[in-house]
């Protein structure tokens, strides 16, 4: 059994990369140049080896990301699917879409939510004043959708919305979600700033730059999606507020 790019066609000894150096895809060979690759106690081999890394087996996003497991949608076409993979030989919740396991994942990130907008709340408190920072502010008077934080300030108000993605394809969809709801043209002021502040670290701005750049949907000059470090050096650096203002 051969393992190569479909590109360039080098070979390879293991599955510990996706993707050749010239773009080419690595996978291991099939039909006449040998069976298939993944068998069930590789497979089973993968996800064990995943719970020693990680603490837990995947989930089917973490499936898709891992370079010594196929993804998921093969596992689909092959083996019926990772809930029947899952079941079959016990390799953690069959389903992480329902039941307790969604239960935890939904009650911890209500908590980090909290705890993060609590942070943020006490940071733009300790910049501004009490007094001039405004907790879920409604985006206009008829309207049920907030804003994190409004904050008034001497070189110009503005607006923070705070979230924490996993990675970048899940702070593209949250990004769409807030856009949807915060409306430049239907908000208090269209040329307010409303800055979405990313609080994940691991996620560098200039992958947020890149894919807020590739949207086909470009976002109003208003809205700014922005890093947490990058956007507490900002304000520190640029905004004056009420409170130190001559």
């Amino acid at each position: 059994m051969r393992i190569i790019c479909n590109k360039c066609k080098e070979e390879y000894f293991d599955l510990e990369k996706r993707n050749c150096d010239c773009g080419g895809v690595i996978a291991p060979t099939k039909g006449k140049q040998g069976e298939n690759y993944w068998t069930e106690s590789k497979l089973i081999d993968g996800f064990r080896r995943f719970l020693s890394e990680y603490g837990h087996f995947p989930t089917a996003t973490e499936v898709d990301k891992c370079n010594y497991l196929p993804a998921a949608r093969s596992i689909q076409r092959t083996f019926g699917g990772l809930i029947k993979l899952r079941e079959k030989y016990n390799l953690g919740a069959p389903n992480f879409q329902k039941g307790e396991h969604r239960s935890n994942i939904a009650y911890k990130l209500n908590k980090d939510s909290r705890e993060s907008e609590n942070d943020y709340f006490d940071y733009l408190k300790s910049v501004f004043g009490e007094i001039f920072v405004h907790r879920e502010k409604p985006i206009n008077k008829n309207s049920k959708t907030r804003y994190d934080f409004f904050v008034y300030a001497k070189s110009g108000n503005f607006a923070v919305d705070v979230f924490n993605p996993n990675d970048i394809k899940n702070l593209a969809g949250c990004v769409n979600i807030k856009i949807a709801k915060l409306d430049p043209l239907d908000s208090i002021d269209s040329e307010l700033k409303q800055y979405l502040v990313n609080l994940n670290a691991k996620i560098s701005q200039s992958s947020i730059d890149k894919i807020i750049s590739n949207k086909k949907n470009l976002l109003p000059s208003n809205i700014i999606v922005i890093n947490s470090d990058k956007f507490k050096s900002f304000i520190e650096n640029n905004a004056i507020p009420y409170c130190l203002a001559d």
